[in-house]
């Protein structure tokens, strides 16, 4: 049987969340279900992650919730996470993209699930996963496609310093 590529992730997904919730390397990303929580995440009714302490990682839901975050971000660096909640590289960075949030409080983080909102990842010209694009003004200024959470730890700290 041939099955689209979308389909089979997510029902491949939905066969390991039924199998058991230990089956899932810890990622960061939060299940929906209020059943499953993690020592490290909670996650409010807004859909930010929360890290005890601190920093938040916010799911863009759509294009203008998009629109609307650089809009109003301003002067401030922002930093887009392209992922999936299948793809392997992007849960691997997961938690250290969280923390790059948690330790640069004045730049805003947010992460779009291309499967839920793939307006803004076409919008964006996004062709891999993960990719982390940055802005200023408004403005992609640069990118990192894959998982080089070095790469993009110094692109953060390059363009704050340029936003301060």
């Amino acid at each position: 049987v041939v099955m689209p590529l979308h389909l089979f992730s997510v029902v491949f997904f939905a066969l390991c969340l039924s199998t058991s919730a230990n089956l899932l390397p810890s990622t960061g990303i939060l299940p929906t279900s209020s059943t499953r929580t993690s020592n490290k995440f909670s996650q409010d009714a807004r859909g930010f992650l929360r890290l005890r302490g601190g920093g938040e990682v916010e799911y863009l839901q759509n294009y203008d919730d998009f629109e609307a975050k650089l809009k109003a971000a301003k002067n401030n660096l922002v930093v887009v996470e392209f992922t999936a909640i299948w793809c392997g590289p992007c849960r691997t960075v997961a938690s250290k993209y969280e923390q790059l949030a948690l330790s640069n409080p004045n730049t805003s983080f947010y992460k779009v699930n291309v499967d839920d909102n793939a307006e803004t990842a076409e919008f964006c010209n996004v062709s891999s996963l993960p990719t982390f694009q940055f802005f200023l003004q408004g403005e992609r200024v640069d990118e990192v496609v894959g998982a080089n959470i070095e790469e993009v730890t110094e692109k953060v700290l390059k363009f704050a310093k340029t936003a301060a």
